[in-house]
């Protein structure tokens, strides 16, 4: 999931006032591949992209963990469908100072310690990131 910033943003400028950044994920279920029914952690963050460096922006990250109580009772999905959003400002000092030219956000899935250890595979539906940058000086 990511957004285009063209031309690129300079965050070093005087008149940069940050990107406002909001990003929504409908999860639907976060599994593993053993079929135990046991799930596992998402985790869910924006990063913006300066140069070819990607600066993940550590305020933003989320967690959701899916329950195996939201399972039925052969360990198959409900479909639960939770709602992670992600709402920021970046500034010049999340990412150094530099050229910004690319925003995305990103997902990455552990399993729950104590949980089997099978690969794990997050299903997501309607997922939106809007990038805007604000060309007015933060006092």
């Amino acid at each position: 999931l990511s957004a285009s910033l063209s031309p690129a943003v300079d965050s070093a400028d005087a008149d940069f006032g940050g990107i406002l950044v909001l990003m929504n994920v409908q999860v639907v279920d976060i599994y593993d591949n053993l079929g135990s029914g046991t799930t596992g952690i998402g985790v869910f963050a924006i990063q913006a992209k300066v140069g070819v460096t990607w600066h993940q922006i550590e305020r933003t990250e989320r967690y959701i963990h899916v329950g195996s109580t939201e399972k039925n009772s052969a360990g198959n999905s409900n479909d639960v469908q939770k709602e992670v959003s992600i709402r920021t400002l970046i500034l010049g000092s999340d990412v150094g100072n530099g050229s910004i030219s690319d925003i995305r956000g990103v997902c990455a899935v552990t399993e729950v310690p104590g949980g089997s250890s099978g690969t794990y595979y997050v299903k997501l539906r309607r997922c939106n990131i809007s990038a805007i940058a604000l060309q007015a000086n933060v006092s």
